[in-house]
């Protein structure tokens, strides 16, 4: 990545019209709780301006090991990763290895503190050929009110257009990560 790339992406989330809707939408259905059900989230509901943006992903013991399977994933994410990503797992779809643990590592978190993360990153998702700029707000879900065991995502893109034509295009650079006090 070129030293004077700066992110689209710096500065307040809220700002954001999708990730900022999807915020809302969570917020408002926690009636109260830390986070909602899953029941409470209609994907349809959220409408067609989130939908390509969202993913509802899953905790799966497989075999003793946490595994995180995306349920449902929206146009808008398949469309960069360049395959549909609904029914695989984080680290199975994901062909950079590093990428694929950070993600996992973001799922654990989430799990473990019990309320959203926003992140950002620099990633050369898929079969593209091109660097972007993503941000991600992974919310907390539950199946039974207790534990945190689903996570509504919602995520955009933007291209990072400088270092197109570099020759060390980087698969997979970390951004920040920030907490979010739902209270």
């Amino acid at each position: 990545m070129a030293a004077a790339e700066t992110s689209p992406l710096s500065g307040d989330w809220r700002g954001d019209t999708i990730l900022g809707a999807i915020y809302d939408y969570w917020h408002a259905k926690r009636l109260g709780r830390p986070f909602p059900l899953r029941a409470d989230i209609d994907p349809v509901e959220m409408g067609p301006r989130l939908l390509p943006h969202i993913v509802l992903t899953e905790a799966v013991d497989d075999g003793g090991k946490l595994r995180f399977r995306n349920r449902l994933a929206g146009s808008a994410i398949a469309e960069i990763a360049g395959r549909e990503i609904a029914g695989g797992f984080v680290d199975a779809i994901n062909p950079n290895r590093v990428y694929a643990a950070y993600v996992n590592g973001l799922f654990r978190m989430v799990a473990e503190k019990r309320c959203p993360v926003v992140s950002n990153s620099v990633a050369l998702p898929g079969r593209t050929q091109s660097p972007w700029w993503t941000r991600r707000l992974m919310c907390p879900l539950s199946s039974d009110g207790a534990k945190v065991d689903l996570f509504l995502t919602g995520m955009v893109f933007h291209p990072l257009a400088s270092v197109l034509a570099a020759p060390d295009i980087p698969h997979f650079h970390k951004g920040e990560t920030q907490l979010i006090d739902a209270g």
